[in-house]
């Protein structure tokens, strides 16, 4: 049984996982080439660091803190 959830979070879940973090990771990046605000670049290197061992609900909370800005 552990064997079939465990294929099924590769084959479902981790990609759409991954592919919120790739969208996430690309617009942090954008924000820090895009800024002068130190702050930004320190609180998004920060979100950068965090989301590479991220699971959904961290990535909800980054999410949510990010679309409060």
């Amino acid at each position: 049984m552990k064997k079939l959830l465990n294929a099924i979070l590769n084959l479902f879940i981790k990609p759409k996982l991954e592919e919120r973090k790739q969208a996430l990771r690309e617009k942090l990046e954008k924000e820090i080439s895009e800024t002068d605000s130190e702050w930004v670049k320190i609180r998004n290197n920060a979100y950068l660091d965090i989301l590479d061992n991220a699971d959904g609900k961290v990535l909800d909370a980054i999410e949510k803190a990010i679309s409060k800005l």
